[in-house]
């Protein structure tokens, strides 16, 4: 008896401790499970929890949403044969782009997944989750947190704000959210093993950095770290990698701007003051500078846009502590690089060239900050994700405020109706022709009608432009036009224009010399 106890003690034991392994590694895996959850479950609790209100009835309410949901809806069903998106019928240079000022990633990317999904008006919020846990995933399997770092990621993502805000909405913030929480872990992979990453991996990583670019301009500073970290595989010199990223950088501002819709913008009004001259420029640029620099530092503004900011220099005051504090090649100079090209240049990018007010800088700063944290999560940087979840939890009582008063409510309360209603309205008139070109299926309105959520009625296919005077137009080349008084004082004399009727947002007009029948 003893002998056969003594020969089975090592097999008994071998199978309690792969028993447990199990145990751990499902639990583990479960646990991952959770914290990719996140922000569905999260958005689901605010809206039919929070709220009261039903998660289905989502329709978009402003005016980046409505042209984001719709450009979507054309390039599903039209690709790049819709109408044009524009701002005073300025269409992007590139030809085969008809897409508005912000580029064409995002409607290409959504309305993609929308021809495999389909696309209603509760699409966007569904698709962002998705995306984000699916993003969420891909961290977790480049980074291969323990349990500690999960359960941090997890209270980092629960209490991140930004994106539990605009979660609920079609504002391409929680795409960019997506696309930070994967390039945190694609940095963590060239920080910590750059010798070791597969050429596959870096290939796809550098497309995605172009393809985040293309999306969001500011995507383009990362192209500093990528190259530095890889540099003694390409066999580059710091300088050599700084200058070709340079050049990727200004490659990427040239691209968008080829394939966007221009808009009036500072950074327009800028070029044409240095056109003028270089004094009125530089006068310009300052003056500007002065401005935003005040209100980055202005105590009295909302607790969420101010403790974004703090948090944004927190992780500059980091990186510079990383790179002073190590030897050229070390992983906490790369960490650095990282952190300072993410966060420093962005800042130094808004103050001296976009807006530090409402929640303008409070989107552009959050997902740089979102890379930035989840950056320290898997580098073990325990006490600064303290000090960032401190931030967070101190300011939760101004995002409830936010999230019941300013983002949610009306977005769930009735819209589908009036937008289906609208719809009804004009579709005898307003239709996509599939033998068009794209100003014959684009409609013509004034800037104030922006405003008004019920524009999502207008039919997909159909492209979107708006204008502010018509001093800026010239001759009209939409084949639709919604008016209201003021429009028609405006382009009522244009030869061709027809009235067809009224609707609930305006006179409806086709322009008889744009498309089928035309003079």
């Amino acid at each position: 008896m003893s002998l056969t106890k003594t020969k089975s003690d090592p097999d008994r034991g071998k199978s309690v401790l792969l028993g447990a392994k199990w145990r751990a590694g499902a639990v583990w895996f479960l646990l991952a499970l959770a914290v990719m959850m996140i922000p569905g479950l999260v958005s689901l609790w605010l809206v039919a929890g929070y709220l009261g209100s039903d998660p289905f009835a989502y329709a978009p309410q402003w005016s980046d949403e409505i042209f984001h949901w719709h450009q979507v809806a054309t390039f599903r069903l039209a690709g790049f044969q819709g109408g044009y998106y524009t701002v005073n019928e300025q269409p992007a240079p590139f030809a085969m782009s008809h897409f508005y000022t912000h580029g064409p990633v995002y409607p290409m990317l959504f309305g993609t997944l929308g021809r495999l999904a389909g696309w209603g008006l509760t699409s966007a919020p569904i698709m962002g989750a998705l995306l984000t846990s699916l993003a969420l995933g891909i961290f977790v399997f480049l980074t291969r947190p323990d349990w500690k770092q999960l359960l941090l990621l997890g209270l980092m993502m629960l209490t991140f704000w930004p994106m539990h805000l605009y979660m609920a909405t079609d504002m391409r913030l929680t795409f960019f959210v997506a696309i930070a929480i994967v390039l945190a872990g694609c940095f963590y992979r060239t920080i910590t093993d750059p010798r070791g990453a597969s050429p596959l991996f870096l290939t796809a990583f550098g497309l995605l950095l172009v393809a985040a670019t293309v999306s969001k301009l500011t995507w383009s500073f990362l192209f500093f770290p990528y190259f530095l970290h890889i540099r003694q595989r390409l066999r580059l010199t710091v300088i050599q990698s700084c200058v070709v990223s340079g050049a990727l950088i200004l490659l990427g501002f040239g691209i968008h701007s080829q394939l966007a819709a221009p808009y009036p913008n500072f950074a327009s009004e800028l070029l044409q003051a240095f056109s003028f001259s270089f004094m009125q420029g530089a006068v310009l640029l300052l003056d500007h500078a002065a401005t935003g620099f005040g209100d980055f530092l202005d105590r009295l503004q909302s607790p969420l846009w101010l403790m974004l900011r703090i948090q944004m220099l927190v992780t500059i005051v980091w990186a510079g502590f990383l790179i002073r504090g190590k030897a050229d090649g070390q992983e906490n100079v790369r960490e650095g690089w990282v952190l300072m090209a993410n966060s420093g240049l962005i800042i130094v990018l808004a103050i001296l060239l976009y807006d530090i007010f409402g929640w303008r800088d409070f989107r552009l700063f959050a997902p740089p900050l979102l890379l930035a944290s989840l950056i320290f999560v898997a580098r073990r940087r325990f006490a600064t994700v303290a000090l960032l979840l401190a931030g967070n939890l101190l300011v939760g009582p101004a995002f409830f405020e936010a999230y019941g008063e300013r983002f949610s409510h009306r977005r769930y309360s009735g819209g589908q109706a009036k937008v289906e209603a609208f719809a009804n309205e004009i579709s005898s008139v307003v239709q996509y022709d599939t033998a068009g070109e794209g100003w014959e299926n684009t409609i013509l309105l004034p800037k104030n009608f922006l405003f008004n959520p019920i524009l999502a009625g207008i039919p997909p296919g159909i492209g979107i432009s708006w204008f502010e005077a018509s001093a800026r137009l010239g001759r009209v080349k939409s084949r639709y036009l919604l008016l209201d008084s003021e429009g028609r004082l405006q382009l009522g004399s244009q030869p061709g224009l027809k009235y067809i009727k009224e609707t609930a947002l305006g006179g409806l007009y086709v322009n008889r010399h744009i498309g089928a029948g035309s003079e």
